[in-house]
């Protein structure tokens, strides 16, 4: 929290701005990647065929919806239908 109070104070430069925009994007983009990953010691990471089938429609929802909460419900009910049926 201390970087947050700290910048409240500050003007940042629009370069800079531009740039942090983009840093919750790719912390997203990096999560998800390796929630769709299974690392195994020696192998190539396979693919986690469940988080791939929940994401389908939550990735689908979010380009129509545009609402986060709406996301991650559609997400996580997607998950759990498909843990129950798998």
């Amino acid at each position: 929290m201390t970087p947050f109070i700290i910048l409240q104070h500050f003007h940042l430069p629009k370069l800079v701005l531009d740039y942090l925009n983009f840093v919750p994007i790719a912390i997203m983009a990096g999560l998800w990647i390796e929630s769709l990953l299974i690392r195994q010691s020696g192998q190539l990471p396979a693919i986690n065929w469940l988080n791939l089938g929940a994401s389908i429609p939550a990735f689908l929802t979010v380009i129509i919806s545009k609402n986060l909460l709406i996301t991650v419900i559609v997400g996580v009910i997607g998950a759990g239908i498909l843990q129950m049926a798998f």
